[in-house]
């Protein structure tokens, strides 16, 4: 199966050791990113600094489109979370971190509603 990684980062598949890279998907030019609506509903005193509190909703994706072309899409969990009527979009799973990044996953996901 084709496999597209429609998010920002190489996508490295590690063995179950988490040692071995056995594979790797490049990022496709632009990465497929959800439509984020933000409502200031107030503000917050938290030690004495004024932070805001706002309401989000999240809308369609936005382009570039993740048109069906016979294979799978590697996408984040909110692109995903917002198309749950797809059944070709993956997120990782079983993740393999750094202190700060994410270097690989030993597996992908689909999502079950």
């Amino acid at each position: 199966m084709e496999i597209l990684n429609k998010t920002p980062h190489i996508l490295r598949f590690y063995d179950e050791s988490e040692r071995i890279v056995v594979g790797e998907v490049r990022p496709e030019p632009r990465a497929a990113r959800v439509f984020v609506r933000r409502e200031r509903v107030e503000d917050m005193q938290i030690q004495d600094v004024s932070v805001p509190v706002s309401r989000i909703s999240f809308g369609p994706v936005k382009q570039p489109s993740l048109e069906e072309h016979g294979g799978g899409y590697v996408v984040s969990q909110m692109v995903r979370s917002a198309c749950p009527e797809r059944n070709d979009l993956y997120v990782v799973d079983q993740i393999d971190r750094d202190r700060r990044e994410i270097l690989g996953c030993r597996s992908l996901a689909v999502w079950i509603d």
